[in-house]
């Protein structure tokens, strides 16, 4: 069942971590490792690079009324963050990616930079589908359950929205030591933490960071312009650049 499935979904599992005889469920094929070796990641030192396989399809400065654009449709970041108008005014003058996952995708996400974590927020929400209906179902992002990251490499911020779909009840965050599609550790974390010096989890840029349990969206929001990629726009795969470091211009 799981082999009819991996097929009418087009799943590529030659690059999966095990045999699809060994994966009990399809949370677990959908949460799926890959083996060593099949991504990269770029060598330039200053690259950000994509968290994710799927599609980035939409970059952009973030508007003056601190608000962006999804295919036609406005979303306030004081609530795609969670009605935090505070942390929304740190992007003034910054830049957005919108990337999105199908259910064939790869579903484990990275670290797009070398950062440490600074706090996290878990938004309880609705689990609409994320995909070509976006530009009908108005504020889907800022309703839908999502998870937002705090990251900072010393340079500037950059905060990673794991926004959940239909078919994805919960994202799992590796940093805090929850395995991919374990739903319990997802459903019982704290729904906010600000991480001090001497317990925020440090991440390497390319480094295993969180999971889906199903195909659904990362928005990534960066201060002060300092990563732009327009001309990256289309498929990706965890590890190839997507923009410049914050370092070339970020707020410290």
């Amino acid at each position: 069942m799981l082999g009819s499935l991996a097929g009418a979904l087009h799943m590529d599992l030659t690059e999966a971590e095990r045999p699809i005889d060994q994966y009990g469920s399809f949370q677990e094929l959908f949460c799926r490792g890959l083996v060593p070796g099949a991504r990269v990641t770029a060598v330039d030192p200053d690259a950000v690079v994509s968290p994710v396989d799927g599609n980035l399809v939409v970059a952009g400065p973030v508007a003056d009324n601190l608000e962006i654009t999804v295919k036609s449709v406005r979303y306030s970041l004081s609530q795609l963050l969670g009605d935090d108008p505070e942390w929304a005014s740190r992007f003034v003058g910054g830049s957005y990616q919108v990337l999105y996952l199908g259910p064939k995708d790869y579903h484990r996400m990275h670290c797009p930079l070398s950062a440490r974590v600074l706090e996290y927020r878990w938004i309880r929400g609705d689990f609409w589908p994320v995909n070509d209906l976006v530009d009908r179902l108005p504020n889907v992002y800022c309703s839908n359950e999502r998870v937002v990251t705090y990251l900072h490499n010393g340079e500037g911020v950059v905060a990673m929205v794991k926004v959940a779909a239909l078919g994805v009840g919960y994202i799992s965050l590796r940093y805090l030591g929850e395995a991919p599609g374990d739903r319990r550790a997802a459903l019982t974390r704290l729904p906010h933490r600000v991480f001090g010096n001497g317990d925020a989890p440090r991440l390497e840029r390319g480094e295993e960071m969180a999971s889906f349990g199903l195909g659904s969206t990362v928005v990534l929001l960066y201060e002060r312009a300092a990563a732009v990629a327009g001309e990256r726009l289309g498929p990706v795969r965890v590890g190839v650049e997507i923009g410049r470091s914050l370092g070339r211009g970020g707020s410290g």
